[in-house]
């Protein structure tokens, strides 16, 4: 019969929590799959410990790159080698649950509409122990198909990707992950995915997700914004009929081409980007309020992006001045309506000084 799993990981320097992650692969109590991994040319002792399990275990296969492509190209490499009819993701230091492949391959069998289903996680830290993520315990509210593509179109990645299983089919049909995407590769995918297929969540822990101070998701937080910023614009221009601006896109997108893609999407990216700054996650820039200034404001100015505003001002109180003294110049070349939406954000900016 034949192997209906692929578990694919991608590692790079991952000998730190190797042991743990294998061993809970290989532990399933769903048995029949192949454990495809690409060692992302790592400088560790990652390839003895790989080559160690290969020996032991006929369902590992290692492919090893001859240098760091990064995890969108070295992903596209396993998927274009898997055979089977599901893929199922895994990361290099997070913790599958003994059933979590049978559970996640019944519900799938049992519903071919599903493209791709996720779990729940729990968090835990660099010693495995509990830890609190405020995020993990918000998105299980998204289990509905309907509510994931919802929250998908707001800017929320709410499937967690190393939980995650796939129709390899699917996956493959849609290109797979796109390279232009060198983080928030996996929320782009899934908005993609869910244009021709079903998103859903099993509402059970089935993965233990690692939360570290050296995970890319915290380390490379700015550029993870930029991606999903631009993930979620291409997708709202997409649902607009119209062409998709990263459809034959190589290179990386990064700070400008967010900014015209926010643009061209509308108030909902503009706004899912001013988040991110609200919340303290995005040290804004001069630059970034002349954009919004200068674009922004005046084609989608409204007051659930004023409410986002207040919020930005509050959280950078030490950059008001800057923002006020911008504010000022454009307000001496605008006419109405423009002119009131302005000064009502200048005086935002400065209650935000004087709360201080």
């Amino acid at each position: 019969m034949r192997t209906p799993i692929t578990v694919l990981m991608s590692i790079y320097n991952g000998e730190a929590h190797l042991a743990e992650t294998m061993e809970s692969v290989l532990g399933q109590t769903f048995a029949d799959f192949a454990f495809l991994i690409i060692d992302d040319a790592s400088t560790d002792v990652t390839a003895v410990m790989l080559a160690r399990y290969a020996a032991m275990d006929r369902r590992v296969k290692i492919l090893t790159n001859k240098y760091n492509l990064g995890l969108t190209a070295s992903l596209n490499k396993g998927l274009a080698l898997v055979d089977t009819p599901y893929v199922a993701r895994m990361d290099a230091d997070d913790i599958s649950l003994p059933e979590r492949l049978e559970k996640q391959l019944a519900r799938m069998t049992a519903q071919p509409g599903i493209a791709a289903l996720g779990t729940w996680v729990e968090p835990i830290g660099p010693a495995g122990e509990m830890v609190e993520a405020s995020w993990f315990a918000y998105i299980r509210q998204f289990a509905d198909p309907a509510d994931i593509r919802k929250a998908l179109l707001q800017g929320y990645s709410v499937l967690v990707h190393p939980s995650a299983m796939m129709r390899t089919e699917v996956v493959k049909s849609i290109g797979a992950y796109r390279t232009c995407f060198r983080y928030a590769q996996d929320y782009d995918l899934w908005l993609r995915l869910t244009e021709v297929g079903e998103p859903a969540v099993l509402p059970e822990v089935l993965l233990r997700y690692r939360v570290s101070s050296h995970s890319l998701s915290v380390t490379q937080l700015p550029l993870q914004m930029v991606g999903n910023v631009c993930a979620l614009a291409s997708a709202l221009i997409r649902s607009q009929g119209r062409d998709d601006p990263l459809k034959d896109r190589k290179t990386e997108v990064d700070r400008d081409s967010m900014a015209a893609l926010a643009e061209a999407a509308g108030a909902k990216a503009y706004n899912r980007w001013l988040e991110y700054c609200a919340n303290g996650e995005y040290a804004i820039t001069k630059q970034d309020m002349l954009f919004v200034f200068e674009k922004g404001i005046p084609a989608f100015f409204n007051d659930e992006m004023f409410k986002i505003l207040n919020a930005v001002f509050r959280a950078h109180t030490d950059k008001c001045k800057e923002f006020i003294e911008i504010i000022e110049e454009k307000l001496s070349c605008i006419d109405e309506p423009q002119h009131s939406a302005m000064l009502k954000i200048k005086n935002a900016a400065l209650d935000a000084i004087n709360s201080r």
